[in-house]
């Protein structure tokens, strides 16, 4: 079994729950003192890495019966992009969904 990845696993993101979108989306319509841009996000760097490892898991299988290759990337993909969501925080918003727990959610819709 080969995941072949476009680029670094070693490249990070910040990745989100739907549902924690849908809550942080609330957040205008509930606060008056919300003013500027806000940052919807984890705050957390996830590697691509680790983001295949995880679904790996999930779907209970060994992450030693996977070659994972980096088969090229693009040299505009920046190497690391992550928020902060502290603004958003300060108004009481917390995103609550953990990436595993996320992905499981996922797993299950799809898979039944």
């Amino acid at each position: 079994n080969t995941i072949e990845v476009t680029g670094s696993l070693e490249r990070s993101r910040d990745l989100i729950y739907v549902d924690d979108v849908v809550e942080a989306l609330k957040v205008p319509l509930l606060s008056t003192n919300m003013k500027g841009t806000f940052n919807l996000c984890s705050g957390r760097k996830t590697t691509i890495r680790e983001l295949i490892e995880n679904i790996i898991e999930i779907a209970s299988k060994d992450t030693a019966d996977f070659i994972i290759t980096d088969v090229g990337g693009i040299k505009e993909d920046p190497p690391s992009v992550w928020g902060d969501n502290s603004k958003l925080r300060k108004l009481g918003w917390e995103n609550s969904i953990s990436l595993p727990e996320g992905l499981r959610r996922c797993w299950e819709v799809i898979n039944g």
